[in-house]
């Protein structure tokens, strides 16, 4: 992973405190990019959460394949949400 994007990361873990989020799980069959690590996977999910949308489980992560961001998949595949780097602000966009 490159070093911007897992500090973008770790910024959105920061931003991401139990005060804006709700419990978070992994769904024990979900489909998570090795790129991304299961605190990754939940931090996206949280960040989610605090726009307003609901993801209360994860379904799949995978990065995207040429622009910076990742698809995420909630609440057994019944939502996705893009997570999108657009000149250091990250975007999510409901799908």
């Amino acid at each position: 992973m490159r070093k911007s994007t897992f500090t973008a990361l770790l910024l959105l873990a920061a931003f991401c405190d139990n005060s804006f989020a709700q419990s978070v799980t992994i769904e024990s069959d979900a489909k998570i990019h090795k790129s991304v690590t299961q605190d990754q996977a939940i931090n996206l999910a949280k960040y989610i959460n605090a726009h307003g949308y609901s993801c209360r489980s994860i379904s799949a992560v995978t990065p995207f394949a040429v622009k910076r961001g990742w698809h995420v998949m909630c609440n057994g595949y019944n939502y996705h949400f893009e997570v999108e780097d657009r000149g250091g602000k990250y975007i999510v966009t409901a799908k």
